[in-house]
C-alpha cells in the first residue's frame, strides 16, 4: 500500500488526543530487541508493523513508506531495513519495486499479555500534524523510542487511569497537600507540585533503562529520565492528575482532577465544577492562588491525596480503551456533584448576610 505525502506541519503540543479506530500490535520482547539496532531501525519497525494486516505479520510497507512518514532518508531508511534482516527481526518474502515483508514472532507471541496495541496514528499522524513517529525521529534518543514502546504495554486505561502510579510500581507527578478550610462535613485541601515520582527498577517499562549493564545506576537513571522528558516535550504523553484515596499500594482512584488544560473534556469539567466549590467554600479566594488545584472532600477520607497519572496521548480503540471511555457519565456526576456543594455553599453563605444584616 503506498503511503501518503509527509507532512511538515509542526507538532501539537495542546491536549487535543486520538482515540483511533485503526490499531496494529508488536511483541513486546521483540521490541526491545529491535531498538537494540537504534532509533532509525525501531522506527521503521514501526512503519512497517503500520502496514500489516489482521495477522499483525505481513507487511506491504517499506522503505518508500519510512521516506514518506519520516524524514529518515531512503539511504538510511534502506540500511535499517536491512538491519532488522540481518537481525532477524523482519524477514523479506518478496523482492522488487513493491517488497513485502514478515515480521518475525517473538518467543512470547503466543500470548497475548506480551503484545504491544498500537494506534495506527502514531504513524499516520492527525488532521495534518507532524505524525509521532517523525517527532521521535527527529529526536534522535532511542531510549524514547524504546519507552514509548514500553509505555503502551504498560499502560491500562480500564484499570489504572493509565500508567501503574502506586508507590514502587508506576511513574507518577506527586503532590503536597494542605488544608485551607473545613466547611461541613468537608475539608478544603490544596495541593501543590513536588516532582515526578520514580518507577521501582524491576517495573517492565523501566528496568530496560535502569538495568544496563554497561551503565552506573545513576547514569542509567538519567537517561530514563531524558527519554520521560523527550516523550512529554513531543506531546506523545503527559500527566493527567486524579484524587486518590491514598498515595500507596492500597490506594484507588476517586476522580480525575486534570489541571493545566491536560486530561479528557469530561474529565476537565470535574476540575471546573471542583474550583467553583473550593472558591464558594474559601472565605478568600486569594488564598486559593498559591495552590495548583483545590477540591472540597468528606473529611472521613483522611489520606486522600493528588497523583498525576501517566497516559499516552495517542489511543488505540481497544475494549479496554472503550471502557475506559464509558467512564464519562461518571464524569458528569462528580461535576454534578461539586456543582451542588458550590451552589448550597453559596446559599448559606447568602442566608448569612441576611441574618448579619
Amino acid at each position: 500500500m503506498k503511503a501518503p505525502r509527509k507532512r511538515r506541519v509542526p507538532a501539537s503540543t495542546s491536549t487535543v488526543v486520538s482515540t483511533d479506530q485503526g490499531f496494529f500490535a508488536i511483541d513486546q520482547v521483540e521490541w526491545n530487541r529491535v531498538c537494540d539496532l537504534g532509533a532509525n531501525a525501531a522506527i521503521s519497525y514501526l512503519i512497517i508493523a503500520r502496514g500489516t494486516g489482521g495477522d499483525n505479520r505481513t507487511s506491504w510497507w517499506s522503505v518508500n513508506s519510512i521516506e514518506k512518514y519520516t524524514s529518515i532518508s531512503r539511504p538510511r531508511a534502506v540500511r535499517a531495513v536491512n538491519a532488522l534482516i540481518e537481525a532477524g527481526r523482519i524477514a523479506r518474502i518478496r523482492d522488487g519495486t513493491y517488497p513485502q515483508y514478515d515480521i518475525l514472532p517473538g518467543a512470547s507471541s503466543s500470548d497475548r499479555r506480551e503484545l504491544i496495541w498500537l494506534p495506527n496514528s502514531i504513524v499516520d499522524g492527525l488532521c495534518g500534524e507532524v505524525p509521532p513517529v517523525e517527532r521521535l525521529s527527529q529526536t534522535q534518543n532511542i531510549d524514547a523510542v524504546r519507552l514509548f514502546g514500553n509505555l503502551y504495554h504498560a499502560q491500562n486505561l480500564r484499570a489504572d487511569r493509565g500508567i501503574e502510579w502506586r508507590v514502587q510500581n508506576g511513574l507518577s507527578e506527586k503532590f503536597r497537600r494542605e488544608k485551607i478550610a473545613e466547611y461541613g462535613p468537608y475539608v478544603l485541601w490544596g495541593f501543590q507540585r513536588e516532582g515526578v515520582s520514580p518507577p521501582g527498577a524491576q517495573v517492565t517499562f523501566a528496568k530496560h533503562h535502569m538495568a544496563q549493564p554497561n551503565l552506573q545506576p545513576d547514569q542509567a537513571s538519567a537517561r530514563f529520565w531524558t527519554a520521560q522528558r523527550v516523550l512529554w516535550d513531543t506531546g506523545l504523553a503527559e500527566f493527567v492528575t486524579h484524587l486518590v484515596t491514598a498515595d500507596s499500594e492500597e490506594g484507588d482512584i476517586v476522580h480525575p482532577l486534570p489541571i493545566d488544560g491536560a486530561g479528557e473534556p469530561a474529565e476537565r469539567q470535574i476540575a471546573e465544577a471542583a474550583k467553583l466549590a473550593a472558591q464558594a467554600m474559601c472565605p478568600r479566594w486569594k488564598d486559593l492562588d498559591d495552590f495548583c488545584t483545590a477540591v472540597p472532600i468528606l473529611r472521613h477520607i483522611v489520606n486522600v491525596e493528588l497523583v498525576g497519572i501517566a497516559r499516552l496521548r495517542y489511543r488505540p480503540r481497544t475494549s479496554a480503551t472503550n471502557a475506559w471511555l464509558a467512564t464519562a457519565a461518571e464524569c458528569d456526576r462528580w461535576a454534578a456533584a461539586y456543582h451542588q456543594i458550590a451552589e448550597e455553599v453559596s446559599e448559606k453563605a447568602r442566608e448569612f448576610t441576611k441574618v448579619a444584616i
